[in-house]
């Protein structure tokens, strides 16, 4: 996959991240300090599975909250359009999605189930990924253990698939689809991503367009009643601030 509009920006975009009042240190810098450890085999996965523009993801990241709030606010969630005033609309589209971040806008749409996650399912997650127990979920540590593993020249198909999992609820938590600001793996998303399979032909952009508009809606809504500054922002911050751009 090409280069990324968030490639271009990011060497701007770390020389405005100082003290600020209003910036906060980016979640997704988490992801930009695993993926720079990647051998080629890694490297390859990632490009494979539609997260290629994830590769060039840059530490030390900061975002503005204020601005991610702003243009929040201004979202109509309907028809995901941003309105920027004077007339002005700004659309959120798939597309805009891969060329800002460099990620996969075809394929199968990721499923965001409505019902509690099996105890078949924990147990599976708990076998592969050493969890404290079959009721704990996997979380940032355990999934970047699994990233971080060195596996030699060759990575057996059952190591792969481990991989391919792990990458992408770690980048659903930490950049792609926070529900919230804290870097958390969404619940409904892991009976869709447990399969590799699945992963591996995974709209991405649609699903990075669907936390948003969900976040939006619950932005306006807690404007109507209640306090709107306590809101905790989630959704990918990186697209919306660089779109803006």
């Amino acid at each position: 996959m090409g280069q990324s509009t968030a490639q271009k920006v990011l060497g701007n975009k770390r020389k405005r991240g100082d003290s600020t009042s209003g910036l906060v240190e980016s979640s997704d810098s988490a992801i930009g300090e695993v993926v720079c450890t990647f051998g080629k085999k890694k490297r390859e996965i990632v490009e494979e599975i539609g997260l290629g523009g994830l590769l060039h993801l840059k530490t030390n990241m900061t975002h503005s909250r204020a601005l991610v709030f702003w243009l929040l606010r201004r979202l109509d969630p309907q028809k995901m359009r941003i309105l920027l005033g004077g007339g002005n609309e700004m659309a959120l589209t798939e597309k805009s999605v891969e060329r800002v971040l460099g990620i996969r806008s075809s394929g199968v749409e990721l499923v965001q189930a409505k019902r509690a996650i099996p105890d078949s399912l924990k147990l599976t997650l708990h076998q592969t990924f050493g969890t404290r127990s079959p009721k704990v979920l996997p979380k940032g540590d355990e999934l970047r253990r699994v990233l971080l593993k060195e596996y030699g020249e060759e990575m057996s198909k059952k190591d792969e698939d481990k991989f391919v999992v792990a990458l992408s609820a770690f980048c659903c938590a930490y950049m792609l689809g926070p529900e919230e600001r804290s870097a958390m793996v969404p619940k409904n998303i892991w009976e869709f991503i447990s399969v590799a399979g699945n992963v591996r032909n995974c709209n991405w952009a649609r699903y990075v367009l669907s936390i948003i508009r969900k976040n939006a809606q619950e932005v306006k809504n807690n404007m109507m009643h209640g306090d709107p500054f306590s809101v905790r922002l989630g959704g990918c911050w990186l697209y919306l601030e660089v779109i803006k751009l």
